[in-house]
Formats: structure tokens, C-alpha cells, sequence
């Protein structure tokens, strides 16, 4: 007999709807007709646009492509100047180098000064783009039906 009780249980909540629902279909309506006109446009740029991105990851970069840049060529020039006098030894063993440049240490500085400025800017331009405020807006419509939001 679980059969019966299920039975009367199913009636019972059909009965419930069909009290509860409108006699005539116009009745349930409680919004105006929508116009037939096309869904207004977002109010706000979409996706990265409205992003507050800003202009100093790209400096960082720059400075950090430079310095490095400065720091290679500050390596390579030393000692490797063939315009430059050759070294020589004074009486008593001791080498003089009238116009040695000597650069090898301040070119290594910056290398590792400029690779820092640089993955500075990337990681600083990687944060902002990840922690930018995503937004999408939708708009479908198809005759009188509509879906607008904006997540």
C-alpha cells in the first residue's frame, strides 16, 4: 500500500499548484512588456580595459634592460680595447698599464643590477594583470526574451 500514500501525496501537491496558479495566463505576468529595441550597451569596458594598469612595470623593465645592456658591454670592454697601449713591466716586475680599463667588476654589478630591475617589472606586471578586476558583460536577446549581466 506505499503506493497509495505516494499517489495521494503527488495529488495532493498537483491540486496545491493548480489552486495557486493563475486562472487565465496573463494573470501570473507582473513585468511590462519588454520594447523590441536592441540591449542597451555595457556601461563599463569589458575584460582588461577597465583594468588600473599602470606605466611603471614597463620603466622597471626598461631600466633593467639598459643597465643590463651597459653591464655586458662594460665586460666586454675590458682589456679588450686594441687602441689601448699594451701592458708593460716597469724595472723591478711590476706591470703598468697605462690605459687598462678595468671595467670587468662594475660590468658585473650592472648585469646583475639590470636583471633584477627587469624581472622586478615582469613580476610587478604579472601581479597587476592577475589581480586586475575581471569583468564581463553579457547581452543576448532574441525576440522579446533577454539576459543581460555583468559578472
Amino acid at each position: 500500500m506505499p503506493n497509495v500514500a505516494v499517489t495521494r501525496w503527488l495529488l495532493a501537491g498537483l491540486m496545491l499548484h493548480l489552486v495557486s496558479a493563475p486562472a487565465f495566463a496573463h494573470e501570473g505576468d507582473s513585468l511590462a512588456p519588454t520594447p523590441s529595441a536592441a540591449p542597451p550597451a555595457p556601461k563599463a569596458p569589458v575584460g582588461a580595459a577597465d583594468a588600473h594598469l599602470t606605466v611603471w612595470p614597463f620603466v622597471l623593465m626598461g631600466a633593467g634592460a639598459l643597465t643590463l645592456g651597459t653591464g655586458i658591454w662594460l665586460v666586454h670592454r675590458d682589456h679588450t680595447d686594441a687602441a689601448a697601449p699594451a701592458c708593460m713591466t716597469a724595472p723591478g716586475g711590476r706591470a703598468a698599464c697605462p690605459y687598462g680599463t678595468a671595467t670587468a667588476w662594475q660590468g658585473w654589478a650592472f648585469v646583475a643590477l639590470g636583471t633584477q630591475l627587469a624581472i622586478a617589472g615582469v613580476a610587478w606586471r604579472i601581479y597587476e594583470v592577475r589581480h586586475a578586476p575581471a569583468r564581463v558583460s553579457l547581452a543576448l536577446g532574441l525576440g522579446e526574451l533577454r539576459l543581460l549581466g555583468t559578472f
